[in-house]
C-alpha cells in the first residue's frame, strides 16, 4: 500500500536488489519518504500499480545500472514517469555510457555517482541529495538550475523535469519547430502472403504510426496513404527519417526486420532483425521503438514514455482477436463477417477487459449492424450496448483516433448525427490514417453537404486506393450523387462499388432505387431482389427509419420499388 504522504517513487532492476535495499535504508534513516514495489500483486494488476504509484509519486529515484538498462519494466517505468513529467533523481550504481537517447532525456539532468572506491561519501551524498531532491519537488514553484545555455537545457531536458518559471516556457515554446522530427513510416511488409501475416502487418504498422503520432514532438508521415513514392513523400514532408520493415511468422516463430534512412545522406543509419516467439510482439515492437529513439533522439523517446498502460492490452491474445476483428468487419461486409467479428471482439473483452481498441472495435461491429439495417428487433439492445461500450472506450483512450471514430460510428447508429460530427473532426486532430476522413465525408452526405462530401471521401480513396474499406467510400459516393440527384454518377459510383463487393446489401438497395429514379424498372427489381435473398429479414419500416437522410425524392423511388 502507498503512503498517504508525498512519496518519491523508486524505480530499480531486481538484479541489484541487494544493493537498492542497503541504500534504502539508508533513505529511510534519513526520513527520505519513498515507495518502491515490495509488496505489491503480479500481473495486470502490478501495472495498474506501478503506474498508478509513479502517477501519484512528487518525483521518481531511479537507480541506474546496466541491469537497469536491460530492464524491459525499468525501461517502462523511466519512460511512463517522463511521459507523465515527472522530476526525475538519477542514481548511478554503475560507471555507464547512457545509450544516445536516454543521454538526451535525462543526461542533464544532475544525478549522484556510486564510487566503489568511496562509499562513505556516496552514502552521505544519496542521504543528503535525496532530502533536498525530495524537499525541492514537494515544492511546485521551486525551479531547478538551468544551465548555463537556457536553450540548449530546455531543448534536451525541459520536458523531462517540470519547469514553473514564465522565462523557461517561453523559451520552450520558441524551441518547439526545432523539436519535431519528421518521420516517414513505410507500411510494414507480410514476406509470406497470407491472411494471418497480412492482418499482422497491418496490425502492427497502425499500432506503431498511432503510437508514435501520440507525441506533438514528432510529425509522422504514412507512406501508403497516398498515391507516390516514399521519397517523393519525404522530399514534399521534409521528413528526416524513412522507416521500413517486415514481418513474417515462420511457424511459433516471428521475424521481423527492420531500418531507418536518413533522408538527407540515403543513409541506412539503423537497422535490426528481431526472431521472437510469436507470443512476444509487444516486445518486439517495444524494440523497435527504442532503437528508433537511439537514432532519432529524444522526441521519439519521450514518446514511448506517453504509452499508457490501457492504450495496449495485457495479453497478445487480445490485440490478435481484435485485429482479427477489424479485419472480418471490414473485408467485404455481411451477416456473417459481422458475426464472426463480433465473436472475436467479446473474446478479447473477455482476456481483457480495460483494452481500449477491444471494447471501442465491439462498439463499432455493433454500432455498423444497426447502420447497415440487419440488427433486427434487437436494434434498441444493440445500440444501448454499443453506446455504453463506446463510452468507455472514450474514457480508457481519449486521444485515440481509432477509437473516436468508433464512437462517431455509434453515434450515427443512434441517429446522433451532431455527436458523431463532433468526434469525427475530434479523431482527424489526431490522426487522418485511420478511415476518419473518409467516415466524416460520409456524415457531411448525411448533412446534405454532398460536394464536402464527396471531396473528403474522394481524399481518402487518392490516399488509400487499395484499402479494404474502397467499397464503402465508393457507395458513399454514390449516395451523394443520390441526394444531388445526378442518377448517372450515382449508378457508376454504386456499380464499381459493387464490383469489390457483390454482395453489400446496402449498395444494391441504392442501386436499386437508383435505377427506379432512372425508370430502369427491370434493373431496379433485379437489383432489390438480389438484396432480399441476401438479407431477407430487413424490412421496409427498417429501411425507412435508417436512410430517411437521403430525402423525400429517394424514399419515395424506396417505397414505390419494395411495393
Amino acid at each position: 500500500m502507498r503512503p498517504d504522504k508525498p512519496y518519491i517513487f523508486v524505480s530499480y532492476a531486481h538484479a541489484d536488489s541487494q544493493q537498492v535495499l542497503q541504500d534504502l535504508n539508508i533513505l529511510k534513516a534519513s526520513e527520505v519518504p519513498f515507495w518502491y514495489d515490495d509488496s505489491i500483486r503480479s500481473g495486470s494488476d502490478w501495472q495498474d500499480e506501478i503506474a498508478l504509484a509513479i502517477q501519484d509519486s512528487i518525483g521518481v529515484l531511479c537507480f541506474i545500472s546496466g541491469h537497469f538498462l536491460d530492464s524491459r519494466h525499468c525501461m517502462n517505468e523511466l519512460n511512463f514517469s517522463i511521459g507523465s513529467q515527472k522530476n526525475i533523481f538519477p542514481v548511478y550504481l554503475d560507471m555507464l555510457q547512457l545509450p544516445p537517447g536516454l543521454q538526451l532525456s535525462i543526461g542533464n539532468i544532475q544525478g549522484l555517482v556510486r564510487d566503489p572506491n568511496n562509499l562513505q561519501r556516496y552514502e552521505e551524498r544519496l542521504a543528503v541529495d535525496a532530502m533536498q531532491f525530495a524537499n525541492r519537488v514537494s515544492n511546485r514553484e521551486a525551479t531547478p538550475p538551468r544551465a548555463a545555455n537556457a536553450s540548449d537545457h530546455a531543448r534536451n531536458v525541459g520536458w523531462a523535469t517540470k519547469f514553473s518559471s514564465n522565462e523557461m516556457a517561453e523559451i520552450e515554446s520558441a524551441d518547439n519547430a526545432a523539436k519535431v522530427t519528421t518521420l516517414l513510416i513505410e507500411p510494414i511488409r507480410a514476406i509470406s502472403k497470407s491472411d494471418e501475416g497480412d492482418f499482422l502487418a497491418e496490425g502492427m504498422t497502425e499500432d506503431l504510426t498511432m503510437f508514435l503520432q501520440r507525441n506533438p514532438d514528432v510529425q509522422v508521415i504514412s507512406a501508403d496513404r497516398e498515391d507516390r513514392s516514399s521519397e517523393e513523400l519525404a522530399r514534399q514532408h521534409r521528413a528526416q527519417y524513412i522507416f521500413s520493415g517486415s514481418i513474417a511468422l515462420r511457424g511459433e516463430r516471428l521475424q521481423m526486420r527492420a531500418k531507418l534512412v536518413d533522408c538527407q545522406t540515403q543513409v541506412t543509419v539503423w537497422t535490426e532483425q528481431f526472431m521472437r516467439e510469436a507470443s512476444d510482439l509487444f516486445e518486439v515492437q517495444g524494440e523497435v521503438i527504442r532503437s528508433l529513439a537511439n537514432v532519432v533522439g529524444p522526441a521519439i523517446w519521450h514518446s514511448e514514455g506517453q504509452r499508457t498502460a490501457r492504450q495496449d492490452p495485457s495479453d497478445l491474445r487480445a490485440w490478435e482477436l481484435v485485429h482479427r476483428a477489424i479485419f472480418e468487419q471490414f473485408n467485404g461486409y455481411s451477416r456473417d463477417t459481422s458475426t464472426r467479428a463480433e465473436a472475436l471482439a467479446r473474446r478479447a473483452i473477455a482476456i481483457d477487459p480495460d483494452y481500449a481498441l477491444g471494447v471501442s472495435t465491439l462498439a463499432l461491429i455493433l454500432g455498423n449492424r444497426v447502420i447497415q439495417c440487419m440488427a433486427g428487433d434487437q436494434e434498441d439492445a444493440v445500440i444501448a450496448e454499443a453506446l455504453a461500450l463506446s463510452d468507455q472506450a472514450t474514457v480508457l483512450a481519449p486521444r485515440d483516433a481509432r477509437i473516436l471514430t468508433g464512437s462517431s460510428v455509434v453515434a450515427v447508429a443512434a441517429g446522433d448525427l451532431e455527436t458523431a460530427l463532433r468526434y469525427s473532426r475530434k479523431s482527424l486532430e489526431h490522426d487522418t490514417s485511420v478511415g476518419a476522413v473518409g467516415f466524416l465525408g460520409l456524415i457531411l452526405i448525411m448533412y446534405g453537404e454532398y460536394d464536402e462530401g464527396i471531396e473528403l471521401t474522394q481524399r481518402e480513396i487518392d490516399r488509400a486506393p487499395d484499402s479494404n474499406r474502397l467499397y464503402l467510400s465508393l457507395g458513399n459516393i454514390g449516395m451523394a450523387y443520390l441526394g444531388k440527384q445526378d442518377y448517372v454518377q450515382a449508378k457508376q459510383y454504386l456499380l464499381d462499388s459493387l464490383a469489390l463487393h457483390p454482395h453489400s446489401h446496402m449498395n444494391l438497395i441504392n442501386l436499386a432505387v437508383c435505377h427506379q429514379l432512372m425508370g430502369e424498372t427491370e434493373d431496379a427489381q433485379r437489383a432489390i431482389r438480389k438484396m432480399q435473398g441476401l438479407e431477407p429479414d430487413i424490412t421496409l419500416a427498417t429501411l425507412q427509419k435508417h436512410l430517411a437522410w437521403q430525402g423525400e425524392v429517394f424514399m419515395k423511388g424506396l417505397n414505390t420499388l419494395w411495393n
